[in-house]
């Protein structure tokens, strides 16, 4: 992130539990030197959605114009889009 210029100093912290793949927890903190602001129009738009509307989006695959799902879901490479399925498949 600091190469990046996306910040000038940051803390990345990943959690692990024993016999889980997959980490369980991400932590990051920029002291305040982050160069991107929430303002600057970059999250349009937040909500919270159940497990039951993520699981309906997921099953849908990749958001595309053609999709009927009204959230836009990262890629399926992401780390972001495996936290994403790893909730959904929670009971």
């Amino acid at each position: 992130m600091v190469a990046a210029g996306l910040c000038d100093e940051v803390l990345v912290q990943v959690a692990y539990a024993i016999g889980v793949a997959k980490p369980v927890g991400l932590y990051v903190n920029t002291y305040g030197t982050a160069k991107v602001k929430i303002t600057d129009g970059e999250i349009a738009e937040a909500a919270w959605f159940t497990r039951a509307e993520i699981r309906e989006a997921l099953e849908h695959g990749d958001w595309n114009s053609d999709s009927e799902s009204r959230l836009l879901l990262p890629g399926s490479i992401s780390i972001a889009r495996e936290i994403i399925e790893s909730w959904a498949a929670l009971d």
